[in-house]
């Protein structure tokens, strides 16, 4: 039996949070039509209603570090923080570097690997 929903997203192809959290509501089956407006809360209660709890694997997240839209870049690495029932692994070294050299006294609830 099932345990857990993976969601695996290489970010090399990605450049916005908004593509991230596109093709996240893409793997967990969601109809609505994602609009910039909409995208977080249609994100956040997908997730949320989700049977399993959701591990996003971001491999290459340190393309995500190049966009010009920092702020739901930290967004989207602080979510696990707000959500019981999703885990978030970043894959890249010097993403997690990079990351906590800019925020040195934030925590960011991501697993790097």
């Amino acid at each position: 039996a099932k345990r857990l929903k993976v969601v695996f997203l290489n970010c090399m192809s990605i450049d916005l949070v908004r593509d991230v959290l596109s093709n996240l509501l893409e793997q967990l089956n969601c109809k609505t039509k994602m609009t910039a407006k909409n995208m977080w809360s249609l994100a956040v209660s997908n997730v949320a209603k989700c049977p399993l709890p959701v591990l996003i694997i971001l491999d290459e997240v340190d393309e995500l570090l190049s966009s010009s839209d920092m702020e739901n870049v930290y967004k989207l690495l602080e979510w696990p923080h707000q959500a019981s029932n999703l885990l978030m692994i970043g894959e890249e070294v010097d993403g997690a570097k990079r990351l906590t050299d800019a925020h040195p006294f934030q925590v960011l609830p991501i697993h790097w690997i």
